[in-house]
């Protein structure tokens, strides 16, 4: 059940309205918009009585039935859609570039890479960690440098509840990677911290599933949530993983939350990166990360998904392009 009140009702109706839901034994939880509150009932039943009894309330406009299992994440609770800071960087309401790296890189080269990103046109630098997710000291130590010194926003894997405070205290953001995103209890963690929560899809997640686990997070309190498709699990076997852009177009249909595209870890292969970039710009997702690298000295990137910087520098501007054009 979800509780629309009416424009500038004030926070007094509100507050009401709350009272009576949990005076019903449900929870509630409220988004407040510009213009508007919506309270999203938490709970099973949701009685014809307690529909009644909040029609009732002076400043209520309507009270709408719902029967999805992810109420906080529905589009239905905030029809302009989640936007919210990380760093300098603004989540939701156009494209994000994030630049950065899949794979576990030397201090050094982490730092470089992230000046290079910055000068390609990076809005938020991501630090990945490869399959097994080793979390090495010189990584945390490297996050602190990107952001004082290169000036760019981070955005870190978390493989671990018990990684959560000291990644936090290192970079602006976290993100769940694929393989991590049923894990009941990372993903209420990180709905307990203060930090902005980018949730990817697992390989082979239904759209509902991943908007669930956005949901857990949603229920800890963390409002500042994101959705990452980076390519799920098929019969094909050219690419490491099936982009699924179907997915974009609807969970932007479905939910309030921005959705951005790692087209980088679908494709497995550098060759055909920015097709799949330009086309998930082309849904109007609200960001797209790229892994990228600085060439060693045969000119070569270290892992073959990863971009050349300078490649990523000439499809920024494309990609701003893109989406500029479906948004007029």
């Amino acid at each position: 059940m979800i509780v629309i009140m009416q424009q500038h009702a004030g926070s007094g109706p509100t507050d009401t309205v709350v009272r009576r839901i949990e005076g019903a034994g449900f929870g509630a939880h409220v988004f407040k918009g510009a213009e508007r509150d919506v309270i999203a009932v938490l709970g099973a039943g949701e009685p014809g009585s307690l529909r009644d009894a909040l029609l009732a309330v002076s400043g209520v406009e309507r009270v709408e039935a719902t029967t999805r299992a992810y109420k906080l994440a529905s589009r239905d609770v905030l029809p302009g859609g989640t936007t919210f800071a990380v760093g300098g960087a603004q989540v939701g309401g156009g494209l994000l570039v994030v630049v950065g790296t899949a794979r576990p890189q030397p201090a050094g080269r982490l730092i470089a890479l992230a000046q290079a990103a910055k000068g390609a046109g990076a809005e938020l630098f991501w630090v990945g960690r490869g399959d097994d997710g080793e979390l090495r000291h010189d990584l945390v130590g490297a996050l602190g440098e990107i952001r004082s010194t290169v000036g760019l926003p981070v955005l870190v894997d978390v493989w671990d509840p018990g990684e959560i405070d000291r990644l936090s205290r290192h970079a602006d953001a976290l993100q769940i990677p694929s393989l991590q995103m049923q894990d009941a209890p990372l993903v209420r963690a990180a709905g307990q911290g203060d930090r902005p929560v980018f949730v990817a899809r697992g390989p082979s997640a239904t759209i509902e599933e991943w908007l669930l686990a956005s949901e857990r997070i949603l229920q800890e309190g963390n409002r500042k949530v994101a959705l990452v498709e980076q390519g799920v699990r098929t019969f094909e076997t050219a690419v490491r993983a099936m982009l699924d852009l179907n997915a974009v177009a609807v969970a932007r249909r479905l939910s309030h939350l921005p959705v951005l595209v790692n087209p980088s870890l679908a494709a497995g292969q550098a060759e055909i990166v920015a097709d799949l970039a330009l086309a998930a710009a082309a849904t109007g997702c609200e960001g797209v990360i790229l892994d990228a690298d600085t060439p060693d000295v045969d000119g070569a990137a270290s892992h073959r998904q990863a971009l050349p910087v300078d490649q990523v520098t000439s499809l920024v501007p494309r990609l701003k392009r893109t989406r500029a054009a479906i948004a007029g």
